[in-house]
Formats: structure tokens, C-alpha cells, sequence
């Protein structure tokens, strides 16, 4: 290859780059806008879907049988869940583990908070189940670069909510 051919294909490359990173942007707001927009409507669509949860946020929690329950609450909000990856992790044994994983939530106020759970779980009598939540409110911009990759199943979850409430307000 000649410096001229490299060169034109250097710049062919930078307009290619260029282009994807313009898409990605251009789909990145179009998924905020479409957040904004849910958002600006959610506290209707939160009270009359009868799917919400209501989403305690636990700074501590003790749930074994054998120990006294401890439950610090410092936010509990009816919320719509859009996507999640709570789970449990076994060490091996399958008697302990750790719970981990993070939640999307939009709550009655039109805001969509982040959770992100690490903690504790025992099968063992006299061993606490713990858990400690983090809780970050985030825009619908920081949603949109947050969960793109989950940008066709939010955004579902969010029609079906609507939907759904819209059904139940007619009837």
C-alpha cells in the first residue's frame, strides 16, 4: 500500500467512526426523550397500575427466623420496576451466599431511581440474611447512557404500564 492509499483509508475509517459515534448519540437521546416522557406522566400510571410494588429501600435487614428483624427504611415509594438483575449467588455449599445485583425503578414521582443491592444470605440457624441497598436518581439522559442495551425491554415495560392503566381507568 502506498501513504496516499493508507491515508484515505485512515480518513474512510474516521468517517465511519465518526458516523457510529453520531448514531449512538442520536439513539442515546432518542431513548432519553422517550424516558422524559413517561416520566412527566408516571404518578398516574404508577397509582392505577396494579402491577407496582412497593419498593422499600433497606439500609439494614435482618430476616432469620432465629434473630429479631431490623428493617431501616429510609424511603418506601410505590414504584413500577423496568428492568433488574437482583439475584442470589451461591458459594458452592448452597447454605451461604451473596445477594447482589441492580434494579431500575420509576417511582410515583416521575423519577427514575437506580438501586444497587450487595449483602448476605444464610440457610444456617442463627445466621442473618443482610443486605444494604444504594439508592441514585438519575435523569432520563443518564438512564438512556446507563441501560441502552435494555433500551427495547424498558421501554416495553413502560408501554405495558401504560397500557394497562389506561385499561383500568376506562373501566
Amino acid at each position: 500500500m502506498t501513504k496516499a492509499e493508507i491515508e484515505a483509508a485512515a480518513a474512510i475509517a474516521e468517517q465511519k467512526i465518526a458516523c457510529q459515534e453520531a448514531t449512538h448519540r442520536q439513539t442515546v437521546d432518542s431513548f432519553a426523550s422517550d424516558l422524559a416522557l413517561y416520566a412527566e406522566h408516571a404518578s398516574a400510571v404508577v397509582e392505577l397500575y396494579g402491577k407496582c410494588e412497593i419498593n422499600d429501600f433497606y439500609v439494614t435487614a435482618d430476616r432469620n427466623e432465629c434473630n429479631p428483624v431490623e428493617r431501616k427504611t429510609h424511603r418506601s415509594t410505590k414504584s413500577l420496576t423496568l428492568w433488574s438483575s437482583y439475584r442470589q449467588v451461591g458459594d458452592g455449599t448452597g447454605n451461604r451466599g451473596e445477594l447482589v445485583g441492580r434494579k431500575l425503578v420509576l417511582d410515583e414521582l416521575g423519577e427514575f431511581v437506580q438501586l444497587s443491592r450487595t449483602g448476605t444470605w444464610s440457610k444456617w440457624q442463627g445466621e442473618a440474611n443482610e443486605w444494604s441497598t444504594t439508592e441514585q436518581m438519575m435523569s432520563p439522559a443518564e438512564v438512556a447512557a446507563a441501560y441502552l442495551s435494555y433500551c427495547e425491554a424498558i421501554l416495553k415495560a413502560l408501554a405495558a404500564a401504560f397500557t394497562d392503566a389506561g385499561a383500568e381507568e376506562e373501566s
